[in-house]
C-alpha cells in the first residue's frame, strides 16, 4: 500500500429495501477511501428478459452442487479480482451469499455475516473456504461458534453490531404527522415466525389493528394464501405493499409498537428502524434480541405465547402499558448504533490487514 493510502473494494450486494440507511451496506458510503461494486442478485438491473436464464442456471447448479449458489455472486467475486492488486482489502458486506472464489485467491478479503448458527448449519456449504478468510465480522456473539469450528480463529473473528443512521430516521418521523397510537406494525420478512403471526390475527385481530408491511413474494405460497384469508376475514387487518419512505416511517411513529415475531435471528433493521424512530418493540425472547436491546429496551415473550403476546399487544394498544421507559432505553442503544460509532471499528481491521 503506497503512501500508507488504504485500497479498499467494497463489494456490496443491493437489496428492493425502502432504506439503505439501516442496512450494512450503508457503511461503506462513509469510507472516503472505498472503491464500490454494486450487485443486485433478484431483482435483477438487466430486465425481465435475462430473469429467468440467471434463475434457471442458480437452480440447476444448486441442485448439482448442492447448496445455494448464486450466478451474480461468483460474477461479483470473478470482477472483484480483477480490480484488486495484492495490497488491496476486499470487504464483501454480505459475505453470507459469496466467497468461495475470491477467498481462495486473495489473501486480504473480509466479509459480513447476518445469517443465524442455524442457518448456516443448514443452508451454508462453503465451509472450507473459510479457512482463507482474513477476517469474519459477525453482528451477533451466537454466530461465534459457527465460525470458530469452522477454521477461523478467535483473532480473525470481530463482532460489530448492524448500524443506522439514527439521525437520519429521527428527523424524518418528528417531521411526520403523528397520530394517536392505535395499532400494531408487523413488518419484515427474513426469518420471521409466519405461522405464529397467523395465530396471532386469527386470536385478537378482530380487536386490534394491525398493519402488514411485507412483501408477498417472499412468502411461501401457503403463507400468501393464509395471508389472504386473514386480510379477507379480519377487517382489522391491513397488507401493504411498496411504501414509499415517509409513509413507511409515518406508519411505524404512529403504531402503538412493532411486532417481530422471529424463528432465528441476529441483527435487525426493522428494530434498529422503530428504536430510532420511537416506537416501542414486542419481540420473542431469543439471546441475540436481547444481546441488542437488553432487559429493558423490548418487550418480550416467550418463543411460542401467544396469551403473553397478545395480552402485551392488547395492553399497548389499549395504552395500559407505560412503554416510555422501554422506548427511553431503545433510543439510548440505539445511538449507541450510530453508523459514525460502528464505522471505526471497520478500520480497526483493516488496518490490521494493511500492517
Amino acid at each position: 500500500m503506497t503512501s500508507g493510502k488504504l485500497d479498499l473494494l467494497a463489494v456490496l450486494e443491493m437489496h428492493d429495501h425502502h432504506n439503505p440507511r439501516s442496512k450494512v451496506h450503508y457503511a461503506a458510503h462513509l469510507m472516503p477511501e472505498a472503491r464500490c461494486i454494486n450487485y443486485v442478485r433478484f431483482p435483477n438491473p438487466w430486465g425481465n428478459r435475462y430473469l429467468q436464464p440467471i434463475r434457471g442456471m442458480n437452480l440447476a447448479l444448486r441442485a448439482l452442487l448442492g447448496h445455494n449458489f448464486f450466478v451474480e455472486g461468483m460474477l461479483t467475486e470473478l470482477l472483484s479480482l480483477s480490480r484488486a492488486t495484492a495490497d488491496t482489502i476486499i470487504h464483501f458486506f454480505n459475505g453470507d451469499q459469496s466467497l468461495p472464489i475470491v477467498t481462495r485467491w486473495h489473501r486480504r478479503v473480509v466479509a459480513n455475516f447476518h445469517s443465524a448458527p442455524h442457518y448456516l448449519e443448514q443452508r451454508w456449504r462453503y465451509r472450507r473456504w473459510l479457512q482463507h478468510l482474513s477476517h469474519a465480522v459477525i453482528v451477533s456473539e451466537t454466530q461465534r461458534s459457527f465460525f470458530a469450528e469452522n477454521g477461523v480463529t478467535s483473532d480473525r473473528i470481530s463482532v460489530i453490531p448492524l448500524g443506522i443512521d439514527f439521525a437520519y430516521f429521527r428527523d424524518l418521523a418528528h417531521a411526520c404527522i403523528r397520530r394517536e397510537p392505535s395499532g400494531v406494525v408487523v413488518c419484515g420478512g427474513w426469518q420471521r415466525d409466519f405461522d405464529f403471526i397467523c395465530r396471532v390475527l386469527e386470536k385478537i385481530g378482530d380487536e386490534v389493528q394491525f398493519s402488514l408491511v411485507l412483501s408477498p413474494d417472499a412468502l411461501k405460497p401457503r403463507e400468501r394464501a393464509a395471508l389472504g384469508r386473514l386480510v379477507r376475514d379480519h377487517p382489522f387487518v391491513t397488507l401493504l405493499t411498496g411504501l414509499p419512505e415517509p409513509d413507511y416511517v409515518g406508519l411505524i411513529a404512529s403504531a402503538s409498537c412493532v411486532f417481530t415475531p422471529f424463528k432465528m435471528a441476529t441483527a435487525n433493521t426493522a428494530l434498529l428502524e422503530a428504536a430510532a424512530i420511537g416506537t416501542p418493540i414486542v419481540a420473542n425472547d431469543l439471546p441475540a434480541v436481547r444481546e441488542y436491546w437488553g432487559g429493558n429496551g423490548c418487550l418480550y415473550f416467550a418463543t411460542g405465547d401467544l396469551d403473553c403476546c397478545c395480552d402485551i399487544l392488547r395492553s399497548l394498544v389499549r395504552q395500559k402499558l407505560d412503554s416510555g421507559p422501554v422506548v427511553e432505553a431503545a433510543r439510548v442503544r440505539v445511538q449507541e448504533l450510530d453508523w459514525s460509532k460502528i464505522v471505526p471499528k471497520y478500520y480497526d481491521i483493516y488496518r490490521k490487514l494493511a500492517a
